[in-house]
């Protein structure tokens, strides 16, 4: 059976002209689930030690390392060339550089902004902020759309929406006074 695989296989790579483009031996295969495997077991172990955190999108840091982690995995898997060794390797450097600097950005609170953008008011007292849904590339609609979604409500029982680092449009249904100036600090 795994021959007539094989042979199909090279079949019709020989009449396209194109060998291995579909089959490259089942040394390659059994290379590419083993190396699977053991990357995924490894990536479990890794991200018990470092926190889930190096997964999610809650920064711009965090959003890099989970790509370039992602494109590591995919290199480490497929590419003949990178080893598994060398794929943990480059992963562990990964989590260490982004934990770091989750920790340095944590600890020196005035570095934050170098590291992540800041949030953005697009909706403030009943008017929206023309020139930070430009900025942040946020329409009408998707504002209406927050309001709806995360507040239940229209937007005049609103007072503020944000469009947070990671992406989010945050809705504040009631602002104090005293308290006004964690919200406009951000206009």
């Amino acid at each position: 059976m795994l021959s007539w695989f094989s042979s199909f296989f090279t079949q019709i790579e020989n009449f396209f002209g194109t060998p291995k483009l579909l089959f490259d031996g089942w040394q390659s295969t059994a290379r590419i689930t083993l190396t699977t495997i053991l990357l995924y077991i490894i990536l479990i172990v890794l991200l018990k030690i470092f926190g889930s955190r190096s997964v999610s999108s809650f920064s711009v840091y965090d959003m890099i390392a989970t790509i370039t982690i992602g494109s590591v995995i995919s290199s480490t898997l497929v590419l003949k060339e990178i080893n598994l060794i060398n794929g943990m390797v480059a992963i562990v450097v990964l989590l260490i550089l982004q934990f770091s600097l989750s920790k340095v950005v944590t600890k020196w609170e005035g570095l934050y902004p170098f590291a992540n953008p800041t949030p953005k008011v697009v909706f403030y007292k009943g008017e929206f902020k023309t020139g930070s849904m430009k900025k942040a590339r946020v329409n009408k609609e998707e504002i209406y759309s927050a309001i709806r979604r995360e507040a239940g409500t229209t937007s005049d029982n609103v007072e503020a929406v944000l469009l947070e680092p990671n992406g989010d449009l945050s809705v504040i249904k009631n602002i104090s006074p005293e308290y006004e100036n964690e919200i406009t600090k951000y206009m």
